[in-house]
């Protein structure tokens, strides 16, 4: 069908058609949740150096230099990848250890929705470490957050949420998992 209409490719005729969802722009973390949780996760791996203050703000400046501004409607997957991208390259400068891409490029729990995504999320078997999850609501409002496993046990991290079980955390607004990536570091 999309090749029969005038987009030149499949992912502007999605995005035109609502199939795309742009994730991080949650009103609470003022559209930035994806870049919360991502360094809410570097954080928990115990690299805090990773993103000095005022970094997302030197980001999207670099964005808009080079001629690809971010979306007004909050980061795509691919953004928020560039964004990883961009301060691991700072981290070569610092003491501060890189996340891996190539782990993070591994999406384990995506296309998931549906009334029992919620259901998945909290059901599926996860090997110690840190994640980072989008999901979306019924209303197509997306939210990013930190998923921390140790010894089975999930906890939750997002700008409204420290450390809460994942089966106290008020997960019935889940209708749908974007994705669900592992942060690691980099390990040469």
């Amino acid at each position: 069908m999309w090749k029969a209409s005038k987009y030149a490719s499949f992912y502007v005729f999605c995005r035109r058609n609502g199939h795309v969802h742009n994730i991080g722009a949650s009103p609470s973390a003022n559209g930035k949740c994806a870049v919360v949780a991502v360094e809410t996760a570097v954080t928990l791996l115990g690299n805090s150096g990773w993103a000095p203050p005022g970094c997302f703000g030197a980001f999207v400046e670099y964005c808009d230099q080079r001629g690809r501004p971010l979306s007004p409607d909050g980061l795509t997957t691919r953004e928020l990848r560039f964004y990883i991208k961009y301060l691991n390259d700072w981290c070569g400068s610092s003491k501060t250890s890189q996340i891996s891409i190539r782990v993070f490029d591994d999406n384990l729990l995506g296309g998931v929705n549906g009334k029992n995504a919620s259901e998945v999320l909290v059901k599926c078997a996860l090997a110690d470490g840190v994640y980072v999850c989008a999901a979306y609501s019924s209303l197509r409002v997306t939210h990013c957050f930190a998923i921390k496993v140790l010894s089975g046990d999930k906890l939750i991290y997002d700008d409204n949420n420290v450390a809460v079980e994942i089966q106290a955390y008020d997960a019935e607004w889940i209708m749908g998992i974007i994705f669900l990536r592992r942060s690691a570091l980099y390990l040469p």
